[in-house]
């Protein structure tokens, strides 16, 4: 089995897809570990991972290709799968699982969409971090946070989400040489940034949480004046990733020393 095959039928290819996913859950259980959070992480991952084997597999030419290692992994994977929410279904409440079981709904309305050809639509770019983020939200649940620190948590792993999809959105647009609107990205970081000051203010989540917002912003802001068209999707997806880990530690270390 070669190099190139199992990166064909095991990994997800987009790049920015992996820092969507691992983002959220690395937080999650930086801020708000438990051994059942843990599994719980573990268990959305490897949906993640599945999706790919299941892509291939729902599609003929690929199927024909490389149908056994399609299936080996998809079994593989749904093995980890059950295995784990069989750990997190006997250890934790049902009321810790409610933003789990929404994620479920979302990502099988993003697997139609797929089917359907549209998962390349702006509003379905939107359902995968959504889920992630419920996902997230059930792991400090587990750890015992009250709805409140929840729902700014919330708040937290959604500034990164949601005008990080917009820009994404409107970065690849001109390096496509098209035309694409500005307003609902600059509108989605302003809300937001209000929001995070707010609860800041409160005092429900970190202050550093207002240097790493600022910090995204101040990246799109660079990235949007300066378009270099010689750049690629990839590189860009690379990027992102790059500063949504730093976004993470950020955050890390504001919850950490109360900063």
């Amino acid at each position: 089995m070669s190099k190139f095959n199992i990166k064909k039928v095991a990994f997800p290819p987009e790049h920015g897809s992996w820092g969507f996913v691992i983002e959220p859950l690395l937080l999650s259980l930086l801020v708000a570990y438990s051994q059942i959070g843990l599994m719980l992480v573990v268990a959305a991952f490897f949906i993640f991972l599945n999706h790919q084997p299941v892509r291939v597999l729902l599609n003929k030419k690929k199927r024909t290709q490389f149908l056994w290692k399609a299936l080996f992994f998809f079994f593989f994977y749904s093995f980890v799968i059950l295995i784990s929410l069989y750990i997190v279904l006997t250890n934790t409440a049902f009321q810790n699982l409610l933003p789990f079981d929404f994620a479920i709904l979302l990502m099988f309305i993003f697997f139609l969409l797929e089917i359907m050809q549209n998962g390349r639509k702006l509003f379905a770019e939107f359902i995968a971090p959504l889920a992630i983020t419920f996902i997230a939200l059930s792991v400090v649940l587990i750890n015992g946070w009250n709805i409140y620190s929840t729902i700014a948590f919330a708040v937290i792993l959604l500034g990164r989400a949601i005008p990080t999809v917009l820009y994404v959105n409107v970065k690849v647009q001109f390096l496509k040489g098209n035309k694409v609107s500005k307003i609902p990205f600059y509108l989605a970081e302003l809300l937001l940034l209000v929001i995070g000051i707010y609860l800041i203010f409160l005092g429900l989540i970190p202050k550093l949480s207002l240097i790493a917002m600022s910090l995204l912003i101040a990246r799109a802001e660079y990235g949007l004046a300066k378009t270099n068209l010689s750049e690629n999707v990839k590189t860009l997806g690379i990027k992102e990733f790059i500063f949504g880990i730093l976004y993470v530690i950020i955050i890390f270390i504001g919850y950490s020393f109360n900063l």
